[in-house]
């Protein structure tokens, strides 16, 4: 039997997927416990783990691989319906290669004869970084040892739920094995290039104006309240609510006297830029202002129906889904302003 020893948490911010499980390998590997002070005093994230040590560290990684590899700026389609752009990026090949090439670290890439390979990186004292077939969105796992034939993962601290079982062989359909440091085969340049085009997607296909469109009230509409409900409900869904991750990977909120103490704080050096300061204080004060419209639109979809099977009166829910849409127009306008503090920061590393 061989276990190593394995402290770092996951975020409770998202599933056991690839970012997720990638985040708290690389804290591994790059031996935070030795060489990062953990104290979130000055720089909270609103991970909500206090207690649970490493895990604000971990969730401002997260959102900051989450948002330079383009995902937090992606958005499903109207009910819920995955967009090109999302399939691109998500869980795929291209998105694990632009991650461990952004933080100089080299990897194979393994689909066969995988149950050896694993135990020997476990040897070799680095977990490993598996995906498993059939797991919804928890598609990934970290392998920290082994008895016999037997895996051992991590098992999740924070706000995450704890897999009901341990990912055996037949599940495992790929190891990805990290071969150590390498030269950065990305830079900040090209993941701000990733997320400007993701924001070019969601202008191009007017995907904002696909949910302002349904809520255009019609008279006379012969939906039910369950239907009305589930309109409501799709419009709160939490892939909307990727403003938060944006907001803090690279948003600063506040007077100018509080930004130069959040910039010193930033997770990650390059961020430190002060020629970033003005596009940080647009994005940061657009994430917040996004934030705030979509916890209006989930306040009204607690009150868009009077009970499950009675809608309200024709004035009444005429109001409610105006007030829908025009929470939506505002968040619109906000991805545009962000969209161009994006591309401010692109000019700054260009010059």
């Amino acid at each position: 039997m061989k276990k190593l020893n394995f402290d770092y948490p996951f975020t409770g911010f998202s599933s056991l997927n690839f970012l997720n499980c990638f985040t708290s390998l690389y804290m591994y590997l790059e031996k935070y416990a030795e060489s990062y002070d953990h104290n979130c005093k000055e720089f909270c994230c609103y991970c909500g783990m206090c207690d649970v040590p490493w895990a604000g560290v971990q969730t401002r990684l997260f959102f900051l691989f989450d948002t330079i590899s383009g995902r937090s700026a992606a958005q499903n389609k109207w009910e819920n319906k995955p967009t090109d752009i999302f399939n691109e990026i998500y869980e795929t090949d291209e998105t694990v290669d632009f991650i461990f090439g952004f933080t100089g670290y080299g990897y194979e890439k393994y689909t066969e004869n995988i149950g050896g390979k694993i135990r020997a990186s476990i040897d070799d004292g680095i977990p490993a970084l598996v995906r498993l077939k059939d797991s919804g969105n928890d598609t990934f796992r970290i392998i920290t040892g082994y008895d016999g034939d037997n895996f051992i993962q991590v098992r999740p601290a924070g706000g995450h739920k704890t897999p009901d079982e341990e990912p055996t062989l037949e599940k495992i359909v790929a190891f990805y094995q990290v071969t150590g440091k390498s030269e950065r085969k990305y830079t900040l340049l090209d993941g701000l290039k990733r997320i400007k085009r993701v924001f070019e997607y969601n202008r191009d296909t007017k995907l904002w104006d696909e949910y302002i469109n349904a809520f255009q009230y019609k008279h006379g509409h012969t939906e039910s309240a369950e239907d009305i409900q589930r309109r409501f409900n799709t419009a709160r869904d939490p892939m909307v609510w990727n403003c938060h991750n944006f907001g803090m990977a690279m948003g600063v909120i506040g007077n100018y006297e509080r930004v130069p103490k959040q910039l010193e704080n930033r997770i990650w050096d390059e961020w430190k830029n002060p020629a970033f300061l003005p596009a940080f204080n647009e994005i940061g004060t657009m994430c917040d202002l996004s934030h705030t419209r979509q916890w209006q639109i989930h306040a009204l979809a607690k009150v868009c129906v009077k009970s499950p099977t009675e809608r309200h009166d024709g004035h009444t829910e005429w109001g409610l889904f105006e007030c829908a849409a025009d929470a939506l127009r505002f968040i619109k306008e906000y991805d545009d302003v962000i969209y161009k503090s994006v591309c401010k920061m692109i000019e700054v590393l260009e010059k």
